[in-house]
C-alpha cells in the first residue's frame, strides 16, 4: 500500500505535483536555501507487510538507481539535466532540472499532426540525445512524446532513462525484471520479446514520426496481433495513402526505420535523422525554397502595405497585398498573422484559422498566435480546440485574466460548469474589477440554478460596468427562468439601446420568444443574429427548430442541414432532421440522419428510444425489428442497437431472443445496467429464477438508485414463494419510486401471500391514495378485508373492483362468500348468478372457437 509522502523532502520543499509514473511521482520543488526549482521524482514507498510490495520495491529501487547513475554521466544538450539524489533512506528521489514549459505529450495531445519540415527538426534533438546515449552504451527504451519535454528555448529534451538498459547487460538477460518494459506502440520487435539494441531507439521514434505525421500508428490491435505483426504476417499501414501529398523518399524513410529486422534498420540513429531530412528537402514546396535578402525585403514591404490597407478598411486588397508578401517569402509568418486578422475581420473563420495553422508553424513560440486561433475556434463553435489553445498559453503565463476568462466560455458551452467556474473565478481572482468575469459566471450559475448567486454577480457586474451589454443578457434570461417574461424583456430592449448589433443580445431574445411560443418574432431575432455572425451552427438549428413549430418543414430541412454544414459534429442538427424526416415518411434519409448522430453519439439512449418508438408509431415493431437490423448491418458492435433489437422482442414474448440480444448488447457495453435489468427479466419470464437474481444484483451494483432490478427480485421471490423476500424488495423498490402506485400494489401483493393483511391494506390504501382507478388495489383490499373478516369493508372493495373488472368470475365467488359469512343469502344469490353466467358466456365462447376450427 503506498504511504503519504511529506511536504519537505531533504533539502526541497514540494509545492505541487506535475507527474506520476510507474516508479513514482514528480514534483515541482524548491531548494530551501537557494531558491532553485527542481523536478523532484520521488520513488513510491510501500508497506512493509506485503512480502509481494516489497519485492516490488525493490525491483523499482534498482532501477530509480539506474536512471540515477544512467542520467549521472550524461550532459547532453537535449537531454534532461539531473542536479542532485538520494537513493538511501526512507524516501529515495532525484533532482532533475525542471522543465517550465511542459511535456510535449501535455502541449500536443495524441493525435496532431505536424508537417514534415517540423517534424525533420524534432527528430534531430531526439536522435542526437539517443545517439549520444547509445555510444555510452544505453538504450532508453522508452522513447515516446510522452517522455520528451521542452526546454527553454522550445528545444526538445529527452527524459525518463527509468527502463533504459545498459548494452554491455546482454540481450534478453532473464534476470532483468524490466527486460519485457516499454510502451506496447512503440516498442520494437526485439523488444517485445525481452531482446533490445540500440536500434530498438530508433524503432522508438519511426513510430513517433509515423504518429506526428498521420496522427495514427502503424499498427493497431491485441497482443497476439502484435506478435503476427512482429512475425511479418501484418505490413505497416502505407503512409501514403493517409498523406497525399508525402514524399516518397521520406515514407521509404520511416518504414526502413521501422523494419521487423534490426539489421534492415539504420546503421544507427542519426543516420536515420539524416536520410528524413535528406527526403524531406526533395519536396518541392515552400520548405525547400532558397529565400534571398531582397525578396526578404520586398515581402516586409508588402507586408507593411497590407496593414496600412487594414487600417484603412480595405480588406480584401489587404489580404490580396499579405499573399503577394508570402508568395516572396513563403515562411512569412507576420504576413500570414495580418492575413489571418484580416479574413478574421471578413468572418472568413475557416481561411483564417488556417493561416494562423501556419503562423503555429514557423514561430511556435509566438504566444499571440495562439490566442487569435482560440478567438476563432471560438468562432468557429470548436470549444475543445479552443481550450486547447488557451491551456497552452496559460501554462506560460498563469496570471493571463482575459484568457481564463475565455477558457472558462468554452467550458461553459461545453457544459462542463464547474472547470467554468473555476476558470471566472481565476480570471476575477486576478482581475477583480473584470466585469466581463462576473457576467459570465453569472451565466454559469444560472445554468446550474443558483440563482441567488448568479444575481449578485449581474450586480457585481453592473457596478463595474454600468453599460456592459452581456449582464444586462444574463439579467434578461435570468428573469425569464424565473417567469418575470416583461422585465426580461425591458432589460433586452436596454442592452439593444447600448449596442444593436450585438449578436448575443438577439440571441436572448430569440431564446425568450420561443419559450413564450412567439415563433415569427423568435426567428427575427435570429435571423438578425446570424447577420451578424454567420457562423453561429447554433443559430440555425434553432431556426430549424421555429420552422418545425410553424410547419415550414422544407425550411426547416434547409436550416438543420446549413447547422451541420458550419459545425460538422452537431448531434442534435442531425437527429432534428431525423425525426423530422421520420414524421414526413422519409425513412431512408431519416435513417441516414440518425445513423450520422449515432456515429458521433452513439451511447445516447434518448436517441435510440425516440428512434424506436417513432417507428413503432409509423410502423410497428417489424419496421423497428427491420431498421435495428440494418443499424447492427452496418454497426455490429454498437450496443444501444442490441439493445433496442432485444426490447422489440421481448415486447413480442420473444424471451429467448431478446435474452440473447441484451447479451450482445452487454458485450459490447458491460456498465449498461438498464441492460442488465431487462435480461432479468427475461430470466423471470423463462422462469430462470438464479439468473434473474444474478442480473439483478450486476444491475444494482452499476447503478444502486434503478428501481427494476427491485422490481424483478420482488416478482422472482414471489415466483419461488419466498414472500418476506418479496416484501423487502418490493420495499427497496418504494424507497427508489415511492410516487408510483403500482409499487404500493405490488408490495401489497407480498404482505397479502405472507398473511400479513394489515400491512397489506395500509399498501393498497397507499396505492388508491396516488392513483384511485387502479383496480387491483381495491382486490388485494378486498381479500385482506375478508380475511380480517372486516366484511363490510371488504365488500365496498369487491364493489369498487367489480365496477371496473365485471369479467371477473373469480372475484363475484369471492364476493359471493363474504355475503354469505354476512348472512345475506339474496345478495350472495346474485353474485353466484354473475358468476354462473360469466362461467356459461365463458363455456360457449369456448364451444364457438372449437367449431370453427
Amino acid at each position: 500500500m503506498l504511504t503519504a509522502i511529506a511536504s519537505q523532502i531533504g533539502p526541497y520543499r514540494l509545492k505541487r505535483q506535475i507527474g506520476s509514473g510507474g516508479f513514482g511521482k514528480v514534483f515541482l520543488a524548491e531548494h530551501t536555501t537557494k531558491q532553485t526549482q527542481v523536478a523532484l521524482k520521488v520513488l513510491h514507498t510501500f508497506s512493509d507487510d506485503d512480502e509481494e510490495e516489497k519485492e516490488a520495491y525493490a525491483e523499482a529501487v534498482a532501477a530509480f538507481q539506474q536512471e540515477f547513475r544512467i542520467l549521472q554521466q550524461m550532459q547532453h544538450t537535449h537531454i534532461v539535466h539531473v542536479l542532485d539524489g538520494q537513493l538511501e533512506g526512507e524516501t529515495p528521489y532525484v533532482a532533475m532540472e525542471y522543465c517550465s514549459y511542459g511535456a510535449f505529450a501535455r502541449r500536443y495531445p495524441l493525435g496532431v499532426i505536424f508537417p514534415l519540415a517540423l517534424i525533420v527538426s524534432r527528430v534531430r534533438q531526439v536522435a542526437s540525445a539517443l545517439h549520444y546515449a547509445h555510444e555510452l552504451g544505453v538504450i532508453h527504451r522508452d522513447v515516446k512524446p510522452q517522455n520528451m519535454l521542452f526546454g527553454v528555448n522550445e528545444e526538445i529534451l529527452l527524459s525518463d532513462f527509468g527502463l533504459a538498459a545498459l548494452t554491455h547487460k546482454g540481450d534478453g538477460d532473464p534476470d532483468d525484471p524490466y527486460r519485457f518494459s516499454g510502451t506496447l506502440y512503440y516498442m520494437a520487435p526485439e523488444q517485445f520479446f525481452g531482446s533490445p539494441i540500440p536500434n530498438s531507439d530508433q524503432y522508438a521514434l519511426g513510430v513517433t514520426v509515423y504518429n506526428w505525421l498521420s496522427g495514427n500508428f502503424p499498427f493497431y490491435g491485441s497482443t497476439h496481433q502484435f506478435a503476427a505483426y512482429f512475425q511479418g504476417a501484418t505490413p505497416p499501414l502505407p503512409l501514403g495513402d493517409q498523406i497525399p501529398d508525402l514524399p516518397a523518399g521520406a515514407e521509404a524513410v520511416i518504414m526502413r526505420a521501422l523494419a521487423i529486422n534490426p539489421d534492415e534498420r539504420y546503421p544507427n540513429v542519426m543516420a536515420f535523422a539524416d536520410a528524413l531530412e535528406e527526403a524531406s528537402q526533395a519536396k518541392a514546396d515552400f520548405y525547400a525554397l532558397p529565400i534571398d535578402w531582397a525578396q526578404e525585403a520586398s515581402a516586409q514591404l508588402w507586408a507593411d502595405q497590407a496593414l496600412v490597407l487594414h487600417d484603412a478598411k480595405r480588406y480584401e486588397e489587404a489580404k490580396e497585398t499579405c499573399s503577394r508578401a508570402l508568395a516572396l517569402n513563403p515562411r512569412f509568418y507576420e504576413a500570414y498573422a495580418h492575413r489571418a486578422l484580416i479574413k478574421y475581420e471578413l468572418k472568413d473563420y475557416a481561411a483564417a484559422l488556417e493561416d494562423l495553422n501556419h503562423v503555429v508553424e514557423f514561430a511556435p513560440d509566438l504566444q499571440v498566435a495562439y490566442k487569435y486561433r482560440a478567438l476563432v475556434y471560438h468562432k468557429l463553435e470548436q470549444f475543445e480546440q479552443a481550450i486547447a489553445n488557451q491551456t497552452h498559453i496559460l501554462e506560460r503565463d498563469d496570471a493571463d485574466a482575459v484568457m481564463y476568462n475565455n477558457r472558462g466560455y468554452a467550458y461553459q458551452r461545453l457544459e462542463q460548469f464547474q472547470a467554468a467556474l473555476a476558470d471566472f473565478q481565476q480570471a476575477i481572482t486576478l482581475f477583480p474589477r473584470f466585469a466581463l468575469a462576473y457576467a459570465n459566471q453569472a451565466g454559469v450559475y444560472r445554468e446550474l440554478g443558483e440563482f441567488q448567486k448568479a444575481q449578485d454577480n449581474i450586480q457585481q457586474a453592473l457596478e463595474l460596468e454600468p453599460t456592459l451589454v452581456l449582464a444586462y443578457n444574463e439579467q434578461a434570461m435570468l428573469l425569464h427562468k424565473l417567469g418575470r417574461h416583461e422585465e426580461a424583456l425591458a432589460c433586452i430592449r436596454h442592452a439593444q439601446e447600448i449596442n444593436p448589433h450585438d449578436t448575443h443580445t438577439w440571441v436572448a431574445l430569440g431564446g425568450i420568444s420561443y419559450d413564450l411560443e412567439e415563433y415569427e418574432q423568435a426567428r427575427i431575432a435570429f435571423t438578425r443574429a446570424l447577420e451578424l455572425e454567420p457562423a453561429s451552427a447554433d443559430g440555425w438549428y434553432l431556426l430549424g427548430c421555429i420552422s418545425i413549430k410553424l410547419g415550414d418543414y422544407s425550411r426547416a430541412l434547409e436550416e438543420l442541414s446549413q447547422a451541420a454544414k458550419v459545425r460538422p459534429t452537431y448531434t442534435r442538427a442531425y437527429h432534428e432532421r431525423a425525426l423530422l424526416l421520420y414524421t414526413l415518411q422519409q425513412y431512408e434519409q431519416a435513417l441516414v440522419e440518425f445513423e450520422k448522430a449515432f456515429a458521433l453519439d452513439p451511447t445516447n439512449a434518448k436517441y435510440w428510444s425516440e428512434f424506436t418508438s417513432l417507428l413503432l408509431k409509423l410502423g410497428g415493431n417489424d419496421l423497428v425489428r427491420d431498421m435495428l437490423l440494418r443499424v447492427i448491418q452496418r454497426h455490429p458492435t454498437l450496443s444501444e442497437a442490441w439493445f433496442q433489437l432485444a426490447s422489440c422482442s421481448a415486447y413480442n414474448d420473444r424471451f429467448v431472443s431478446a435474452h440473447q440480444q441484451y447479451s450482445r448488447a452487454l458485450k459490447f457495453n458491460p456498465h449498461n445496467a438498464f441492460a442488465y435489468a431487462m435480461r432479468a427479466l427475461c430470466n423471470l419470464e423463462m422462469k430462470h429464477y438464479n439468473s434473474a437474481l444474478v442480473d439483478c444484483r450486476r444491475a444494482s451494483a452499476l447503478d444502486p438508485e434503478h428501481y427494476l432490478p427491485w422490481q424483478t427480485r420482488g416478482n422472482v421471490f414471489l415466483a419461488i414463494g419466498q414472500n418476506d423476500r418479496a416484501y423487502q424488495a418490493f420495499s427497496q423498490l418504494i424507497e427508489r419510486n415511492p410516487d408510483d402506485a403500482a409499487n404500493w400494489q405490488t408490495r401489497a401483493t407480498a404482505s397479502y401471500q405472507a398473511h400479513n393483511y394489515a400491512q397489506a391494506i395500509a399498501d393498497c390504501t397507499q396505492a388508491l391514495t396516488l392513483d384511485e382507478e387502479l383496480a387491483e388495489a381495491y382486490l388485494t383490499r378486498a381479500q385482506s378485508q375478508r380475511e380480517l373478516a372486516h366484511l363490510t369493508e371488504a365488500i365496498a372493495d369487491y364493489q369498487n373492483y367489480l365496477a371496473a373488472s365485471p369479467k371477473d368470475m373469480e372475484a363475484w365467488r369471492q364476493l359471493e362468500q363474504v355475503y354469505e359469512m354476512l348472512g345475506d343469502p339474496d345478495r350472495a344469490l346474485a353474485a353466484h348468478q354473475q358468476a354462473e353466467q360469466l362461467m356459461t358466456s365463458s363455456h360457449a365462447l369456448v364451444e364457438q372457437q372449437s367449431e370453427g376450427k
